[in-house]
């Protein structure tokens, strides 16, 4: 690829992750569905995603990533597990190996 046909940087987003080790659900208003321990997986999917620049657009992994919402859910409150379930997901979301321009090759 030419220099110019590369960004600067890419950004990758998950959103409403709703973890909790729990059986699928509904959310408070009973208007959606939530599989809870879903949420591992699909995270430990998309870092899988953002680590392999073949599957990213331009072919450049993030430099960040953003989970917009809720990384865990409520439920874990009630359970007192709310501190196991975000270390579950951290471990997830530090596998991501950011992107850093100086690693970028200019043939």
């Amino acid at each position: 690829q030419q220099q110019a046909d590369v960004p600067l940087f890419s950004i990758g987003l998950i959103a409403d992750t709703q973890y909790a080790d729990a059986e699928t659900g509904q959310n408070y208003t009973k208007t959606r569905t939530r599989r809870y321990r879903q949420a591992l997986k699909i995270t430990e999917n998309a870092v899988s995603v953002w680590n392999d620049a073949t599957k990213c657009v331009a072919q450049v992994r993030p430099s960040l990533i953003m989970n917009l919402g809720d990384v865990i859910d409520l439920r874990n409150a009630a359970n007192k597990e709310s501190v196991t379930a975000m270390n579950a997901m951290m471990m997830e979301f530090d596998k991501f190996k950011p992107f850093k321009p100086d690693q970028l090759l200019v043939s």
